[in-house]
């Protein structure tokens, strides 16, 4: 799929260039928020993770911040799908990366007075990228995006085949830490399910709380927006009675989908309930958490393990059958060679035969005819 992409124009006028953070976790909306900001005039990266089977009308990511954000979390021994904290003390890992992100940035995103930021992996360590964001010229303000965490299990359940309630720590994780790393800051909690009700509401939440002036006129956009914003985006949908009744959902994850949709609405009394429910998962996460995952590396291990004894296995087989066919054509080679032999042999055998048969057709003709009575004579002498 080809994505257009619409880059904010630079404004001499501007004094802050600000960097919108899309932060929500996976199947979230984020893509769809993404691309209404870019629009509305939010520039977008030279290199964009465009659709997938997953995502059809885009994912709107920045490749190269995506491959260092992956790199970033292997380096502290994590990856996309950890529910676990993340270990942010080393400064010197962590400057290390924030130059790098600070490089992307400035290669990516170019002159644009307004950018929009979005991958899922960021909800782990916003404050990074927005030290990061500092260094590249950018002040950051943050738009947290969330949706019904049975929503989402269903849809990454189908994506990754992954368990539901391994999945529901993993949207836990993302809207716990983000929430947690964003509070004093410019910020916005939006609903996946408002967005799509009424983006024009929404849109205008963001402008106002964000102190943002879109470059591009909302109903100069609208037109576009309606028609990315279809329903077909909606893959799976659910209401709060639904995820109430899973018993499989942890309560911790029913309460901060509770206290997010507080936010949403203005209720910052909310933030002490996301607090405890941060707290009391980073210590059962540690304590589960680090099992789990010792585990599940192990299996891999094994796993990956098989997977190179059955390439190495494979590997031969298809060496041996070179060779195989290497023998045959050799085999079919040396045939061809004796069928034109044979041939050779066949038309010679056919030329004596003539030969032989012209030979005797002159010694019939010679008994025949008027040496007849010579040929007797000297046969009886």
């Amino acid at each position: 799929m080809n994505l257009e992409v619409a880059n904010a124009p630079h404004s001499p006028a501007r004094t802050t260039r600000i960097a919108l953070l899309v932060l929500g976790m996976h199947r979230s909306g984020t893509s769809a928020l993404t691309r209404c900001l870019n629009l509305l005039g939010a520039g977008l990266p030279k290199t964009v993770f465009g659709s997938a089977p997953d995502n059809e009308k885009g994912h709107w990511e920045p490749q190269k911040l995506l491959d260092l954000n992956n790199e970033f979390l292997f380096t502290l021994g994590s990856r996309w799908d950890d529910w676990r904290p993340l270990p942010l003390s080393d400064q010197e890992t962590l400057s290390q990366f924030q130059n790098k992100i600070s490089e992307v940035i400035t290669e990516e995103y170019g002159d644009a007075g307004i950018i929009a930021i979005k991958d899922p992996r960021i909800c782990r360590f916003p404050t990074v990228y927005e030290t990061a964001l500092a260094g590249a010229g950018f002040e950051a303000r943050f738009i947290i995006p969330f949706r019904n965490p049975l929503a989402v299990i269903q849809s990454v359940e189908k994506r990754d085949a992954m368990a539901r309630s391994f999945a529901s720590l993993l949207w836990l994780r993302h809207v716990v830490d983000a929430e947690a790393a964003t509070r004093g800051r410019l910020r916005v909690f939006l609903s996946y399910e408002r967005l799509m009700e009424n983006w024009r509401e929404a849109i205008l939440d963001i402008s106002h709380q964000l102190g943002v002036d879109w470059p591009n006129e909302m109903d100069a956009a609208a037109d576009q927006i309606d028609k990315f914003l279809s329903p077909e985006l909606q893959h799976h949908t659910s209401t709060f009675a639904e995820l109430e009744q899973q018993k499989d959902i942890p309560d911790l994850v029913k309460e901060a989908f509770s206290a997010l949709k507080e936010l949403e609405n203005g209720k910052n009394a909310a933030r002490e309930t996301l607090s405890r429910l941060k707290a009391d998962f980073d210590a059962e996460a540690l304590l589960v958490g680090n099992a789990a995952f010792d585990e599940l590396a192990a299996r891999e291990n094994k796993f990956s393990a098989r997977i190179q004894e059955q390439d190495r296995r494979a590997t031969q087989q298809e060496a041996n059958i070179h060779d195989l066919k290497r023998e045959l054509a050799a085999v079919k080679s040396a045939n061809s060679n004796l069928s034109e032999q044979a041939a050779t042999w066949e038309e010679t055998r056919a030329r004596l035969a003539l030969q032989i048969q012209s030979l005797g057709d002159e010694i019939t003709k010679y008994r025949s005819g008027p040496f007849r009575r010579l040929w007797n004579k000297l046969v009886r002498h």
